[in-house]
């Protein structure tokens, strides 16, 4: 069963919070004894609680002594370099799936223009005519164009030079499109019920 997401906040009961922390300390602590083991490095954890008046520290007070004092006298520049804090971590968190989210739109619209084109394509040679498709991103300063700026072109000065109503007769856009959609597929199913009844009716 996938873990429930957990919510961020701060946990009013005492009770349930004294659990948590318990919970979660050993999580971290477990992690660090992880990636000193793992990675080779050196690692520790001083933890301040309410509950206790001494701190937790992982891995002995020696090491961690040693780990401080090392700390201690590197330069400033050096010990700010890579320093974070909760706020910091979250912003970069947040920042990192707004990148994720808009990379994955960009692709998505990639794959959505490719298959206009290609619908394009095959219309053109399935049904000998001419069709163009003229499409502006705002991912790109160009256009992509299809089959070609020379017979784009050609098809563009042909409709510009159409009467007005010509132009206009069969001009959709979206929301007209998709209305249209909607009650054709409305129709159909409307018709089916209908002949669906009448069969059920026949029976009897």
């Amino acid at each position: 069963m996938a873990r429930r997401k957990v919510r961020l906040h701060y946990i009013a009961n005492e009770t349930s919070r004294r659990m948590t922390f318990r919970k979660r300390k050993k999580g971290l602590l477990k992690k660090v004894g992880e990636i000193t083991t793992l990675c080779d490095i050196k690692a520790a954890a001083i933890i301040y609680k309410p509950f206790d008046a001494e701190p937790e520290v992982f891995l002995n007070h020696l090491k961690v002594h040693e780990l401080l004092m090392k700390f201690r006298d590197m330069p400033q520049i050096d010990k700010t370099r890579k320093m974070i804090n909760q706020e910091t971590f979250l912003r970069q968190r947040i920042d990192k799936v707004r990148e994720h989210i808009r990379k994955q739109r960009r692709d998505n619209r990639e794959k959505e223009i490719t298959q206009v084109l290609k619908k394009v394509g095959e219309i053109t040679t399935l049904c000998d005519i001419k069709a163009a498709a003229i499409i502006y991103s705002s991912f790109d300063s160009e256009p992509e164009v299809f089959p070609s700026h020379p017979e784009v072109h050609e098809l563009l000065m042909k409709f510009r030079d159409m009467p007005q109503m010509d132009k206009t007769g069969e001009m959709v856009d979206q929301k007209t499109f998709y209305d249209n959609e909607s009650t054709k597929f409305g129709s159909r199913s409307k018709s089916k019920d209908e002949t669906i009844e009448k069969r059920r009716s026949l029976k009897f």
